[in-house]
């Protein structure tokens, strides 16, 4: 097997983790949770999962990793996505670096919620079907995995959640939460996030193990952006590996929301023919 071959092996169950989360990150979110003083859970997490129109194409994904000795990796690629009768579907396509170039991953949500996954690397020269764990899995070296994703956008969906109260970061009005997720393993992962009162983003996770903060995710609020039709996102967003000393910040550019999507980029068989 060709280095480019056995790399693209080692990561081939990383890359089906990006797309449905990239897109959400921080978030696409509508603003429909209000500051007042009574706002119940409900209506935050409710605020939270109105987070995607019906189409999105990211036209430019950036994520830009520096390792503990200052050593960077660059990723590039762009997103499509759809939301077909409340079911998300999202494509992603990478451009570089070059011996990832045009690796591309299929997501299609189930009516059960579950995602049928399928992968495509150049190097290999076929589709794949990918299914299982590997959920808290590194995507390509950076420091993003799925589990990172997804809660986000599910609005921690299926865990058990707790309304802290109202707070303030970085000179914001946010709702503090505490998130309970049952493990796989049969533990209990402890997080807890900071969530803009009035565009829903979320822009600050901590996941901890004990007391003590492994993995940071945050959004600067400059870098908090309005669309056209309401809908708020970030920009930046940043992961930090607490233990391993590594960070990644993917930058999202070029949003586009209400675009035609041909029905070719979420089929098994053409996904990765391109955008």
């Amino acid at each position: 097997m060709t280095a480019i071959k056995q790399q693209a092996a080692q990561h081939h169950s990383a890359l089906w983790y990006l797309a449905r989360g990239l897109i959400v990150t921080g978030g696409l979110v509508l603003s429909v949770a209000s500051a007042r003083a009574d706002t119940t859970l409900a209506e935050v997490t409710e605020c939270m999962r109105a987070n995607l129109p019906e189409t999105v194409r990211i036209q430019q994904v950036r994520l830009n990793t520096v390792d503990r000795d200052g050593t960077q990796r660059l990723l590039t690629g762009r997103i499509v996505a759809s939301r077909a009768d409340g079911r998300l579907n999202a494509n992603l396509r990478l451009e570089s670096p070059p011996d990832l170039k045009d690796a591309a991953y299929l997501s299609r949500e189930n009516r059960d919620g579950r995602d049928e996954i399928f992968l495509y690397v150049p190097a290999m020269n076929r589709v794949r079907r990918v299914a299982g764990g590997g959920q808290s899995s590194a995507l390509f070296g950076t420091d993003f995995s799925y589990e990172d994703m997804r809660q986000v956008h599910d609005a921690f969906s299926g865990d058990q959640v707790t309304l802290l109260g109202k707070t303030e970061l970085a000179d914001r009005p946010a709702h503090h939460l505490e998130v309970m997720r049952s493990t796989e393993a049969g533990g209990v992962e402890r997080m807890q996030a900071w969530v803009d009162q009035s565009a829903c983003v979320v822009l600050q996770l901590d996941r901890f193990d004990g007391e003590q903060v492994v993995k940071r995710i945050s959004s600067p609020v400059d870098s908090l952006k309005q669309l056209p039709g309401g809908q708020w996102y970030a920009e930046k967003v940043r992961v930090e590996d607490r233990l391993g000393g590594s960070s990644t910040e993917m930058t999202v550019e070029k949003v586009q929301v209400g675009t035609d999507m041909p029905e070719r980029l979420f089929n098994p068989r053409s996904f990765y023919l391109g955008h």
